[in-house]
């Protein structure tokens, strides 16, 4: 196999090529199930509970078990994660889906370990990389994962307790909102970067102290709705919305208007200071959106946009300056964007519509490059 691809064919090959598309499949499918069909509800404990955590940990682990075992191999320079260990960590994602579903028959110990065990596997596998590659970069993310799985859980025993637990399903965003910002703008500026240093352009710099200061802040504003401080979380918010939206100017945005998948993740990463300033100043009591819209412009824009950007990477094309969009990318990045819209602005029926076409557009395109060689690097453009 030349040295531009990776060795292997199939569904297993990478992680990237079964749990992309599963990501896409339970996008559409859970905001269906939860807007269109609520009947189908019938056999979860708490329908809000369910939709909250399985937009959040549902469709974000399959993300991350797509993306993690898929990059580390750029690394670790190892081959990426590839056969049995990709089917374990989808079985045990399917399970997990699979037990939420039901989850008014089964114990609620069943339904925390069911969970907490798709992170803590994740967590095992990328280990194990970053012991046999000898790097010290996949230790952060297998401290988050760790921290994601027992997040999960504390969100579902949480909600039975209630009392003090009751904020617990806001851990959720918050959670993923501090792992965009520390590791989700070091990676739209490393894409940015690289493809300013392909074409000899300037690559502008990142200011990776904002993000530590956006995931304090972040760590503050759920200490404070825990608490029950819910004006001074909001104060929280917003400062954590500022360290982000700093961030952008100094980035090289030059030429992200042009490149299809460099807009995908300027514009992801523009939702994250816009969804956390908008929660924020609800919370302080300015009424400018609603707060459960204000947190679907953080989970429905920032944290899908970007997954859908990175996610259109491996299957671009290889192009002499770096990656190149495939033509079914940019409608279905618009319908999603259509959706966020929407959604904010309390067009619920019109966002749920947009929002599924948008996963199944994207799922179609992603169907259509299964049987491409893995390419290599997986997420960047052939480095000379």
């Amino acid at each position: 196999m030349s040295g531009r691809y990776w060795p292997g064919r199939g569904a297993l090959a990478a992680s990237y090529r079964i749990m992309f598309p599963l990501t896409a499949i339970w996008a559409a499918l859970s905001v269906a199930i939860w807007h269109v069909l609520p009947t189908s509800l019938d056999q979860v404990a708490d329908p809000y509970l369910w939709h909250v955590h399985e937009m959040t940990f549902g469709f974000g682990a399959a993300a991350l078990l797509g993306y993690l075992p898929s990059a580390c191999s750029s690394w670790t320079g190892r081959a990426p994660v590839s056969g049995a260990a990709v089917a374990l960590l989808a079985g045990l994602w399917g399970v997990a889906r699979l037990s939420m579903l039901i989850s008014d028959m089964l114990p609620l110990a069943w339904l925390a370990s069911a969970n907490a065990a798709v992170f803590w596997a994740l967590a095992l596998v990328l280990a194990r990389e970053g012991i046999r590659g000898a790097t010290a970069k996949i230790w952060a993310y297998v401290g988050f994962l760790c921290l994601a799985g027992g997040a999960s859980g504390t969100v579902l025993v949480g909600s039975v307790l209630g009392g003090g637990f009751d904020a617990a399903p806001l851990l959720a965003p918050l959670l993923f909102a501090a792992l965009l910002v520390v590791v989700g703008g070091r990676m739209v500026f490393g894409f940015l970067k690289s493809d300013a240093s392909r074409r000899g352009r300037a690559a502008g710099r990142d200011l990776p102290l904002l993000g530590w200061i956006g995931a304090a802040a972040l760590g503050l504003a759920a200490a404070l709705l825990i608490w029950g401080r819910d004006e001074l979380a909001g104060f929280a918010l917003l400062t954590a919305a500022l360290s982000q939206a700093v961030r952008l100017p100094t980035w090289s945005l030059g030429r992200a208007h042009r490149e299809p998948l460099l807009l995908m993740l300027a514009l992801g990463f523009l939702w994250l200071p816009l969804g956390l300033g908008l929660w924020g100043t609800a919370l302080i009591g300015v009424d400018l959106v609603a707060s459960p819209n204000a947190i679907h412009a953080m989970i429905m824009g920032a944290m899908s946009s970007l997954i859908m950007a990175v996610a259109a990477r491996p299957v671009a094309r290889r192009g002499a300056l770096g990656l190149e969009a495939r033509p079914w990318m940019l409608p279905a990045f618009g319908c999603l964007q259509a959706a966020i819209v929407m959604r904010v602005a309390g067009w619920q029926d019109a966002a749920v519509l947009a929002w599924s076409l948008a996963w199944l557009l994207f799922l179609a395109g992603l169907l259509t490059r299964c049987h491409d060689p893995v390419p290599r690097p997986i997420f960047s453009g052939s480095r000379r």
